[in-house]
């Protein structure tokens, strides 16, 4: 029996199950935060609580599909797992709440200071170089702190039913997304800000500047010659 269920666990179709066992678990907390606490998510005597019994059946639906006869002997499960006391439910909500109005306009009203910012400056080229460090040392902290909190979710795992490299792994697709993306901002950010300061009026990028001029001239000289 164990080897059977290691090895479903271990199998493809239990990567699926796993996929869609995260996106319900999602819509489940989203479900706490905009509604009263009725379908997936429950409100219990203990707090407010999760049904899993999704899991079981996955795993029961598994062992079937690869011929297993006695996985339809394995009953199913009415079992919850309590994530908060419901007295935190009002604050959960209004945390919601005012994250999703956040989430949409902090970005827009940051992207407009800075193009203000950089449009309304002397020295057009020194502000834009400016916000884009400005931008690389915030995506920077958010790398940082994704970091930590992958630290932070595998000590917090460490004497629960879950281990800490299942916790890690959770947390990884939970949050790969936003630091492939902020990585790749990242990016973006140091080159604006590279390709600004070789564009101002310092007197080092203006050298630099005139050093490449001079190479290009050698180099078209050189073609010149050779044909």
């Amino acid at each position: 029996m164990h080897d059977t269920i290691a090895g479903a666990i271990r199998s493809d179709s239990f990567g699926a199950l796993w996929d869609r066992l995260l996106r319900q678990s999602h819509r489940a907390l989203t479900l706490a935060a905009t509604s009263d606490g009725s379908g997936v998510v429950v409100q219990t005597k203990a707090g407010l609580g999760i049904q899993v019994g999704a899991v079981v059946a996955g795993v029961k639906e598994s062992l079937s599909a690869q011929g297993v006869a006695w996985a339809t002997l394995i009953p199913s499960v009415d079992h919850v797992v309590v994530i908060g006391s419901g007295d935190a439910l009002a604050a959960i909500r209004t945390g919601y709440a005012l994250g999703v109005k956040a989430g949409w306009w902090m970005p827009v009203a940051t992207a407009i200071l800075f193009l203000t910012g950089i449009a309304l400056a002397r020295r057009r080229f020194d502000a834009l170089r400016r916000a884009a460090l400005a931008a690389a040392a915030g995506l920077g902290a958010l790398l940082i702190a994704a970091a930590a909190g992958r630290a932070a979710v595998s000590s917090a795992a460490t004497g629960t039913a879950l281990t800490p490299a299942a916790a890690a792994a959770v947390y990884d697709q939970l949050v790969s997304a936003a630091v492939g993306a902020a990585g790749a901002a990242l990016a973006i950010a140091l080159a604006v800000a590279a390709g600004a300061w070789l564009a101002g009026q310092s007197a080092r990028a203006a050298a630099l500047r005139r050093a490449w001029s001079r190479w290009g001239l050698r180099r078209a000289a050189a073609d010149e010659s050779s044909d």
